[in-house]
């Protein structure tokens, strides 16, 4: 397929953000031309045979793919502040190739269940051989995240902070 850019010559400040060369270093493309390749490579052919959607819940989307007989998935979260959240999918790390947004390979450990850190830029997994099909989708159709929920009411001397943890993960942040 032919794709044409049309650059556009104005303000370096537009350029800076819309132009397909990055002004800071003169060479490379910002990552969205890296991520929009990889997603039209990836999707190419491909056709959806299922979904996984919690966004009121948690936030979290996972799109079943497959292509000439393989499954895949992205997988991504939404948040309107960018955190990203841990999840664990029921799958060995042998078992998994990941990937991130441009197509980099996410190294797993040798060992132990696949965990991911999942935020708003799109994870790729794919099942290595000895890994079928069926467990693949599976296992990314049985993830459910649990988001800790926090309430914060007046008390008598101040606030009163619940805050209820339904994982076994630890939690940590900063009340403000």
């Amino acid at each position: 397929h032919n794709a044409t850019f049309y650059p556009y010559e104005g303000a370096m400040q537009f350029r800076r953000y819309f132009h397909f060369v990055n002004s800071e270093n003169g060479l490379s493309p910002r990552p969205v031309f890296p991520a929009y390749a990889q997603m039209v490579s990836r999707l190419a052919g491909a056709a959806v045979i299922g979904e996984v959607e919690q966004r009121r819940e948690n936030g979290l989307q996972i799109v079943l793919l497959r292509r000439a007989g393989q499954s895949f998935a992205a997988l991504w979260r939404y948040d309107e502040y960018g955190k990203t959240m841990k999840m664990e999918i029921p799958l060995q790390t042998s078992e998994i190739l990941a990937f991130n947004l441009v197509g980099e390979t996410i190294s797993l450990p040798a060992t132990g269940n696949l965990t991911l850190e999942l935020g708003r830029n799109v994870i790729w997994l794919y099942p290595k051989p000895g890994c079928s099909n069926k467990r693949f989708e599976t296992a990314l159709r049985g993830i459910h995240l649990f988001q800790p929920s926090i309430a914060v009411l007046p008390g008598k001397n101040g606030v009163n902070v619940t805050v209820v943890n339904p994982t076994t993960q630890e939690l940590y942040d900063v009340l403000e």
